[in-house]
């Protein structure tokens, strides 16, 4: 149902894992789709006493999916439960978030400016 969000010119998502998979997947074709991304070990780069919206902008990150895993991690920093609590304080919208048996997951994409 994201569809649309995934193959805009300017969109670099960060995903869990199988981003090759996942950008085939929604991209419908690696090698001659413009879409960008990143898997979560960029994560290790991002500065823990800092908030993660500037880490992301930095990146050029406009997509970013939050699994239950990442979640919990995320969650555990004070600096980061902002973001998870309302993306939208941080000029983030949520696309879709559910809570599953495993924990909470979230969608999220920068808001882009109306012209």
């Amino acid at each position: 149902p994201f569809g649309a969000d995934f193959p805009r010119p300017n969109t670099i998502f960060l995903v869990s894992g199988y981003p090759l998979e996942i950008h085939d997947y929604v991209g419908h074709d690696y090698f001659t789709s413009s879409l960008v991304h990143f898997d979560y070990s960029l994560l290790d780069r991002a500065p823990a006493d800092r908030p993660l919206p500037a880490f992301l902008e930095r990146h050029g990150i406009t997509l970013f999916y939050i699994d239950e895993t990442l979640w919990r991690t995320l969650s555990a920093n004070p600096a980061h439960r902002p973001f998870l609590i309302s993306p939208e304080s941080a000029g983030w919208s949520t696309l879709a978030s559910r809570t599953t048996e495993r924990g909470p997951w979230l969608l999220v994409a920068l808001r882009r400016p109306k012209f």
